[in-house]
């Protein structure tokens, strides 16, 4: 009996090479052309800001903090869209944003291949049946809709299955707790105000199914240890996300409703980035695409007792994805919790059946495949789970080469450090052009409300400039993203205005040089008329005191500096305890 075992160990420590050229042929169009960049709108306005994060650590040699192009300056680390702080944000760092980007994708896509598998092993899948979870999964219809239409942060449901391993894990060795979290801050890190909640959503329902069969309530304390170990790791995220979140909530009223037979043929449906008749959205917002030899699997996982659990998964998900279908159901109740009330687009719960329905199809499988040993013997079993596994492997890439065939085909050419930054006007189809050519784009579709100034100096104008012409000048003046240092001669007090948007973390201070006549100090203010729809706005601006001094105008939150010493004392500690607790013999190996 230890032959076929071992053996089988064996050939599993290739699994992760196989992993990672299964996730390359699901992506293969999008390297046709590494250097061209995408043309959809969501893809632009991810481009954009993934390259403005990179200029500011590489031209700036600053924190990704503050991004001038957008909307005529707004937050970047704290925008909930931003990806800067994610660990897969070193990817466009060191090969560019448009090969960079392609690397992104594919890294998250083996993350789905492989962390399916592992998952389907830890819930006692046969090799067969854990392989077919992974195909399933890996090169399922919602990574593949969701990451060619643009929704660049929707990747980080790659990493659902590690997070369900870590909390498994965690049921009987606490320390799990820190991967659990670390995973957790990671997709936070990512971006994105939808997969967060998606997966708080998930770890719920398991860990209430915990609960209930183990009559305790060990499996929350694991969820709350694994928050705990997120919040502190990804302080340096959270904190400035949480501060501008509440500081400038975002409120959205819209919602949805799907019906059970729209689910299903959401599920089964060949189709790509285009209007739905009698929807809001468009298809990558419902579709949850499965391979067609899966329907015989899931009726069959019915009878199979290991993974029935997961039938629960799928209801919970039924039940988000109805939206106003269901009054006063699971939507409903959702909207009325405080980070979720803000949500829109219940279809994008799908998820959790792409996550539920392979783990059922494998478990589905292995009972098949048993009974066929029985009465067939393990040749036949073999060739039966092979043929299904490559079958649902050939269906799931064919629907991804359609998917992300002819998605970056866009040639450009990225502007150098020294193009002299100006605003233009423009729109969603203009925008990555101008961020790409070294400009800010004015025209702005945030769903979340910024400080705004109702207008802002267009084209070849001064940045900054006095407010009172005849109070003194501007000797000279060095601009980078996050400060702007001004060497100021004023022979009377005057306001300095900055042609971009006011914040309320914009810090002034007077540097090296003579100090402003009588100590006075330089305070930041709000200059000129804001829009109407927003509580505050109005452009940059500082009361500037007489003398020769230089000016230092700077953005930094407050929240970004508590964060960054959290997470790096944090993230250290946690990483040795959770090695140390590895090499205790009773620990788990993963």
């Amino acid at each position: 009996m230890s032959g076929p075992v071992e053996r089988a160990r064996s050939n599993e420590r290739w699994f992760p090479l196989l992993f990672a050229l299964l996730a390359l042929a699901a992506v293969a169009p999008i390297f046709r052309n590494p250097g061209y960049y995408a043309s959809q709108y969501d893809w632009r306005y991810f481009q954009s800001w993934i390259e403005v994060g990179r200029r500011s650590i590489l031209w700036w040699h600053q924190a990704p903090l503050w991004n001038p192009y957008g909307c005529g300056g707004e937050v970047l680390l704290a925008n909930p869209q931003s990806e800067v702080a994610s660990p897969t944000f070193l990817l466009p760092l060191l090969f560019g944003t448009a090969l960079g980007v392609k690397l992104v994708l594919w890294f998250y896509l083996f993350c789905a291949f492989d962390g399916m598998y592992r998952l389907g092993r830890d819930l006692e899948l046969t090799v067969a049946g854990a392989l077919l979870a992974s195909v399933l999964f890996g090169s399922g219809g919602w990574l593949a809709l969701h990451l060619s239409s643009g929704h660049s942060n929707f990747a980080s449901a790659g990493l659902f299955p590690y997070l369900v391993l870590f909390y498994r894990r965690g049921r009987d060795d606490l320390f799990w707790a820190i991967p659990l979290g670390a995973t957790a801050a990671w997709v936070i890190a990512l971006g994105g105000t939808s997969t967060p909640a998606m997966a708080t959503v998930l770890l719920s329902t398991l860990a209430a199914i915990d609960c209930a069969q183990r009559r305790s309530p060990r499996p929350l304390l694991v969820l709350l240890a694994g928050g705990a170990c997120a919040f502190v790791a990804g302080a340096v995220r959270i904190l400035p996300a949480l501060e501008f979140a509440i500081d400038h909530p975002r409120r959205q009223w819209e919602t949805d409703a799907s019906n059970l037979i729209e689910m299903i043929r959401n599920g089964y449906w060949w189709r790509g980035v285009q209007p739905v008749p009698g929807k809001r959205y468009w298809f990558h917002e419902y579709g949850w695409r499965l391979a067609y030899i899966t329907p015989p699997l899931i009726l069959w996982s019915l009878t199979v007792k290991k993974t029935r659990a997961w039938w629960i998964v799928v209801a919970v998900g039924a039940g988000i994805v109805a939206g106003s279908a269901i009054p006063y159901g699971p939507w409903w109740l959702l909207k009325h919790l405080p980070i979720y009330r803000d949500l829109r687009v219940p279809s994008r719960y799908a998820l959790l059946f792409a996550l539920a329905f392979p783990i059922l199809c494998g478990g589905a499988l292995d009972d098949l495949l048993e009974r066929i040993r029985v009465a067939r013997g393990d040749r036949v079993r073999r060739v039966v789970a092979g043929l299904v596994v490559a079958l649902a492997l050939a269906d799931g890439l064919a629907f991804d080469y359609v998917r992300f065939n002819k998605v970056f085909d866009l040639p450009m050419a990225l502007a150098a450090r020294e193009t002299r930054f100006v605003h233009y006007r423009g729109d969603w189809r203009s925008m990555m052009n101008q961020v790409f050519e070294g400009h800010g784009a004015l025209a702005c579709d945030e769903e979340a409300p910024l400080e705004r100034a109702a207008e802002l100096d267009e084209g070849e104008v001064p940045q900054v400039r006095l407010l009172d012409p005849g109070a003194g000048q501007i000797v000279q003046t060095h601009w980078t993203q996050n400060r702007v240092e001004l060497e100021l001669a004023l022979d009377r007090p005057t306001t300095v205005m900055v042609n971009q948007n006011w914040n309320e973390h914009w810090k002034a201070t007077a540097g090296l040089g003579p100090r402003p006549k009588d100590g006075v100090g330089c305070k930041v203010v709000r200059v000129g008329p804001k829009l109407d729809r927003d509580r505050d706005g109005g452009r940059l601006g500082v009361e500037a005191p007489a003398g020769r001094y230089t000016l230092e105008i700077f953005y930094r939150p407050t929240s970004f500096v508590i964060g960054a010493v959290v997470s790096g004392v944090s993230l250290p500690l946690l990483l040795a305890l959770f090695l140390w607790r590895r090499k205790r013999p009773a620990s788990r190996a993963l």
